[in-house]
C-alpha cells in the first residue's frame, strides 16, 4: 500500500430499492479504471486519486472508540478461532471515533454530512495471530434531501463489511480485462 507502484482493486456492491449494482474499481498510477453494468471507463487525474487513497481509507476504519465504550463489552470466541467485540454507539460516540470514515462514506454515496445515524453497531474481529481481520458497521441513516424545491425524507440502512484475508502474504491483483483500452471520461479537464 505504501509503495510508489501500489495498485488498488475493489469490488463495490450497492443495493437500493431491490436493485443491485456491482462496480470494479482498479487504480494504477494516476489512472482509475471502473467497470460497472458491463461498461468500462477510465478517469485520469490526481484530483480523483484523493478519493482512492488506500492507506487513508484503511486508517479511517481503525480509529478506536473511547475506552469507556468498552465497559461491560464481552469478547466473543468464534468457531473459526477468531475473536470479536461488538459495540453499540451513539452518533456522537461514532463521530468521535470514526469521523474520517463517515465523511468518506457520505462522499462516496453523494450525501452531505447532515444525516442522522441510529442503531449503530460496530464489530471488530481479530485473527488467531492478533491481526484485525474484519470490521463491520451497521446503522440506520435518515436525512432530508432537497430536490426541485421539495424536501424529501430519506431513510436507509448502511452495512459495511470489510474482510482482510491472507494477512502478511503476497497479494496478486488482476486488473479488469482490457482495462488499458477503456475510454477516458475526461473528468480531469478544468
Amino acid at each position: 500500500i505504501n509503495t510508489d507502484n501500489a495498485v488498488y482493486y475493489s469490488l463495490v456492491k450497492t443495493e437500493m430499492m431491490g436493485m443491485s449494482v456491482d462496480a470494479v474499481i482498479y487504480v494504477e498510477g494516476d489512472d482509475i479504471y471502473t467497470v460497472t453494468m458491463g461498461e468500462g471507463f477510465k478517469v485520469t487525474g490526481s484530483d480523483m486519486l484523493e478519493e482512492y487513497d488506500i492507506s487513508k481509507d484503511i486508517s479511517a476504519v481503525f480509529y478506536c472508540p473511547a475506552e469507556s465504550n468498552f465497559e461491560g463489552v464481552e469478547i466473543v470466541k468464534n468457531e473459526d478461532g477468531t475473536s470479536s467485540v461488538s459495540l453499540a454507539l451513539t452518533q456522537d460516540e461514532y463521530m468521535n471515533a470514526y469521523r474520517p470514515y463517515y465523511d468518506s462514506l457520505m462522499g462516496e454515496v453523494g450525501l452531505g454530512s447532515d444525516a442522522t445515524l441510529s442503531d449503530i453497531k460496530i464489530t471488530v474481529t481479530v485473527s488467531t495471530d492478533g491481526y484485525i481481520c474484519g470490521f463491520k458497521m451497521n446503522c440506520g441513516l435518515s436525512m432530508t434531501v432537497t430536490e426541485m424545491g421539495m424536501n424529501i425524507p430519506v431513510t436507509a440502512t448502511l452495512d459495511t463489511d470489510i474482510k482482510f484475508v491472507n494477512i502478511g502474504k503476497d497479494v496478486v491483483i488482476t486488473p479488469p480485462e482490457g482495462y488499458q483500452s477503456f475510454p477516458a471520461l475526461g473528468l480531469d479537464e478544468k
